[in-house]
Order: structure tokens, then sequence, then C-alpha cells
């Protein structure tokens, strides 16, 4: 006669459930054998998604980070078995919910509950903002006029995490004459593209530009826009990622 584990995901716990990319965290896995006979090979997999890099576990030998598969030898009825995972939040998690949701796939034994078996466990990972801010020191210049653009880039300290490799654009109008920058050779005037290394969490970075009106130009608008095309992290929130002035 075919013996019955009825095999459970008990708990799913986590040392931290919002945390930065980067950041390291422990996860226990808890697994129980209601019974009525003992349970062999018990096979738990999708313990880890990808996005959560693996570090060390407390396993044994019993926890395989290189399958994700966790195998119990065996349990014994009314008898419970944990593992503990130490991971990190992956590189390109930020601003993202990484779901844990490991499975107990199989075991020797017939299972005959098979809707305790799982379990799912979210964790957010803060994200990484930048805001873009742009102003002008005179906006009702005289044609032949010098005026100066001043740029703002801030990182908004919605995370520990810098932001790297940053690019903002800001092209020039054909009514303008470029005549200096003071980004100490990070801008460059003809792609309008910045150049920003790194940003730290609540750091901001400036950069003035001065430009002439050029003639012919009386009774025009003359638009001027900045804005945030690339950095090497994730952005969630765009809705600052330019910024307007007119002349």
């Amino acid at each position: 006669m075919a013996q019955n584990s009825d095999m459970e995901f008990q708990t799913l716990q986590s040392s931290a459930t919002e945390l930065d990319e980067g950041d390291t965290i422990e996860l226990t896995f808890k697994i129980k054998n209601q019974g009525p006979n003992s349970a062999t090979n018990v096979i738990i997999t999708d313990l880890l998604p990808a996005s959560l890099t693996y570090v060390s576990d407390d396993g044994g030998g019993e926890y395989n980070s290189g399958t994700n598969v966790w195998t119990a030898p065996s349990i014994n009825s009314g008898a419970t078995k944990n593992l503990k995972i130490t991971v990190k939040a992956g590189p390109g998690s930020n601003g993202t919910t990484i779901t844990v949701n490991p499975v107990i796939s199989g075991l020797d034994q017939n299972d005959p509950d098979l809707t305790n078996n799982s379990l799912s466990l979210d964790l957010i990972i803060f994200p990484l903002d930048l805001e873009m801010k742009k102003k002008v020191n005179n906006s009702t210049p005289e044609v032949g006029e010098i005026i100066e653009y001043e740029l703002e880039l801030k990182h908004r300290n919605t995370t520990t995490l810098s932001a790297t490799n940053i690019i903002v654009q800001d092209i020039l109008s054909p009514n303008l004459t470029y005549i200096s920058d003071d980004s100490g050779g990070n801008y460059n005037p003809v792609t309008g593209v910045w150049d920003i290394t790194s940003l730290t969490p609540g750091q901001s970075v400036k950069m003035k530009i001065l430009v002439q009106i050029n003639s012919g130009t009386s009774g025009l608008n003359i638009n001027n826009v900045a804005r945030i095309i690339a950095f090497d992290q994730n952005d969630l929130d765009q809705s600052n990622d330019e910024a307007f002035v007119e002349v």
C-alpha cells in the first residue's frame, strides 16, 4: 500500500523585506511533514529568483545553488526542517519587487494535499530617482546679450545606491551661440551631452552654460530643454527627468 506524507511549506521569512540593491539578507525556509508516514527525498525547487544573488547557506550540502534545489533526505512524521540562505539583491534590481516563491515539488511518498506546498514572499527594492532642474539668469534678453543657463542634477536620496554613468542632454537652440561652460570638459556643446560619472545619495551637481542671443531673433521665443537620457540603474519616476526654460 502506498504511503502518504503530507508535506507543508510552513514559513518563509526574510531578515528584511525592504532593501537596497546590493543589500544582504537572510531567507529562512521551513517545511513540515504532517504525516502520517516519514517522507524521503523531499525536493524543494525555485527557492531563489534570478534577481537574487546567492551568497551562502546552512544546508550542509542539501541545497544546490547551481540548480536552485533543496533536497531533504528524510523527514519524520510531525518533524520540521529549516534552511537558511544568505542572498544579495542582484544588479539591476533597484525599483523592482522580487517575489520569492519556493515549491515542494516531489518526494518518494504520495502527498495527499498539494495546496500547502508553496509560499510567496515579496521583497521591495528601493528605487533610485534623479531629478533635473534648469533656470536662466535673464528670461527677457535683447539680441546680442549673453545669458547664463544653470542645470542642476540631483540624486533624491530614495536609496543608498549611487547613480552611475549618467547622461544628460541639453541641445542648444540654433538661435543661440555657445560661448562656454564650467563642466570641466564633461559637456559637449555640439551633441548637447553632459556626462556625470556618479552621484551619491543626496548629492547634486550643477553646470552653467553661457550663450549669446543671435541676431535676427527679436520677438522669438527660444526654448531650451535639459533631460536625463540614461544611467546604469532603473528610473521608475521619469516625471522629473527633464527641465524646460524659455527666453
